[in-house]
């Protein structure tokens, strides 16, 4: 007797692949989500070194040219976080633009 609840045997369909790159093709060229999980951890990376960077650059900024005795040095901080991560964002999202342009270009779409 066979187990009911046991996942059934089922091979990888190769039309399914081509599915999920004729969707890659999509995603990247008109609208869609990004569900290339390399891509997102880049991404991810990205926005994060560059909201630290700009964190750490706000505060040196704050110490070399504040004027001001009464504004807190971590405002600084997370005006430059801010920053960093909308730069971040912006920078990935062009840079992976560029990245995937050139993939689809030379035929590969996964």
């Amino acid at each position: 007797m066979t187990n009911p609840y046991s996942p059934p045997n089922v091979q990888p369909d190769p039309e399914q692949s081509e599915l999920g790159a004729a969707y890659n093709i999509v995603s990247d060229t008109m609208a869609g989500l990004n569900v290339r999980k390399s891509d997102n951890i880049f991404q991810a990376i990205f926005v994060g070194i560059s909201t630290l960077i700009f964190a750490v650059v706000g505060v040196a900024l704050f110490f070399a040219y504040n004027t001001d005795p009464d504004m807190p040095w971590y405002f600084a901080g997370i005006a430059g976080g801010l920053a960093g991560m909308v730069i971040g964002v912006i920078g990935s999202g062009v840079y992976l633009m560029v990245y995937r342009f050139v993939q689809h270009v030379k035929g590969n779409h996964r």
